[in-house]
C-alpha cells in the first residue's frame, strides 16, 4: 500500500506545513475528547475491535514509520500490546495523538483517525444517528483547530492548510457538507475537491479552473432539476444563469458574480500559461478568491435547490 502523503513527508519536500500555533497538549486533549465522544456509539459494533486495530496500524505505518514512539500514554498502550492484551476502545489508540513529540505527527495521527470516521460513514455501516455523531465529531475537531488557530482543517479526506480558519469553517465546510448531502451534486463535489487539491499544491491555474468548473456543473444540474425542458449537457455558466434568473432564485447580482467567475476561468484558468506574460497568469490571490467565491456560490445554489424542494408540491 502506498504511504499517505503526511504533513511530515510534505515538509521533507520543502513545503511549508508547520502549524500557525502549537498543537499543544490542551489542543490535542480537546480534539481527542471530541473523537472519543464520536466513537461512543460505535462501541456497540461487533467489529469494533477490528476497526480500532485498523486505525492503530494505519497510524503506526503511515505516521510513525512502523515504530511505537514513547510517551506516558503510549508506553502503557505498548505494554498491553506486548502482553497480547489488546486494549478495548479508541481511547488507547488516541494516545498517539496525545504523546507524539512533534506537532505534525500528532496532526497526521488525527487525520488518520478522521479518515476512518469518514470511511465508516461512507460505507453505510452505522445508523443515521451514528453518522450524525461522526459528522458532528469532525465539525467539533475543526472547531478546536480553528479556535486555537492551528492553521489546518479536515476537509473530509485530509488536513488542508487554512490560514483563515474562521473563513474555512463558515464558507468551505458548509459547501462540502451540502455537496455531500445530495446525490445529484456528487460530480460537483468531486470537481470542487479537485480545486481544493490544486490550491493545496499551489497549482493556481487548475484551482481557478476546477472551482469555476464545479460552479458551471452545479448550475447545469439545477437547470435540469428545476427547468428540465431548458436543460442541455452543453450549457455553460452564462446560459444557465440566464435560464435560472427566470425563477428569481437569487438576486441578479449573484448571477453576475457567477458569470464573472466563468470569465475569470477563461482568462486565468484555461489554456497553457507558457505563452502568457507573468501578470496574466493565475496567482495565489486569484486562486484563493476564486475558490472561496465559488464555494459561496455553490452554497447559494444548493440553498436555492432546497427552497425549490420545499415549495414544489410532491407528485407522489
Amino acid at each position: 500500500m502506498v504511504l499517505l502523503d503526511t504533513l511530515e513527508r510534505k515538509k521533507a519536500r520543502g513545503l511549508i506545513v508547520d502549524p500557525l500555533s502549537p498543537f499543544d497538549l490542551a489542543a490535542r486533549t480537546a480534539v481527542v475528547f471530541s473523537i472519543r465522544r464520536a466513537f461512543k456509539e460505535l462501541e456497540l459494533f461487533q467489529e469494533y475491535e477490528d476497526l480500532v486495530e485498523d486505525i492503530r496500524l494505519d497510524i503506526v505505518e503511515h505516521v510513525f514509520h512502523g515504530d511505537h514512539p514513547r510517551g506516558p500514554n503510549m508506553d502503557k498502550f505498548r505494554r498491553q500490546i506486548e502482553a497480547d492484551c489488546p486494549p478495548r476502545g479508541i481511547a488507547n489508540t488516541l494516545a498517539y495523538i496525545l504523546d507524539a513529540k512533534e506537532d505534525l505527527a500528532a496532526l497526521d495521527a488525527t487525520a488518520v483517525v478522521l479518515r476512518h470516521v469518514v470511511r465508516i460513514v461512507e460505507d453505510g455501516r452505522g445508523s443515521e444517528e451514528l453518522n450524525a455523531r461522526f459528522i458532528t465529531g469532525i465539525s467539533n475537531v475543526n472547531g478546536h483547530l480553528a479556535e486555537r488557530n492551528i492553521g489546518y482543517q479536515f476537509d473530509g479526506s485530509e488536513l488542508i492548510r487554512s490560514s483563515e480558519p474562521v473563513l474555512f469553517k463558515d464558507v468551505m465546510e458548509p459547501c462540502l457538507h451540502v455537496l455531500v448531502r445530495y446525490e445529484i451534486f456528487r460530480d460537483t463535489e468531486k470537481e470542487f475537491r479537485k480545486a481544493l487539491d490544486a490550491w493545496k499544491k499551489k497549482d493556481y491555474k487548475q484551482a481557478v479552473h476546477h472551482s469555476a468548473e464545479a460552479l458551471e456543473g452545479m448550475l447545469r444540474v439545477l437547470v435540469k432539476e428545476i427547468l428540465p425542458a431548458r436543460h442541455s449537457a452543453s450549457l455553460q455558466t452564462n446560459a444557465s444563469v440566464d435560464i435560472l434568473n427566470q425563477k428569481k432564485l437569487w438576486a441578479p447580482q449573484h448571477g453576475e458574480i457567477m458569470k464573472k467567475l466563468h470569465a475569470l476561468r477563461g482568462d486565468r484558468g484555461a489554456h497553457s500559461e507558457a505563452t502568457k506574460p507573468e501578470e496574466g497568469r493565475a496567482s495565489e490571490k486569484d486562486a484563493e478568491a476564486t475558490v472561496y467565491l465559488s464555494a459561496s456560490m455553490l452554497v447559494l445554489i444548493a440553498r436555492a435547490y432546497e427552497d425549490h424542494l420545499r415549495t414544489t408540491p410532491s407528485t407522489s
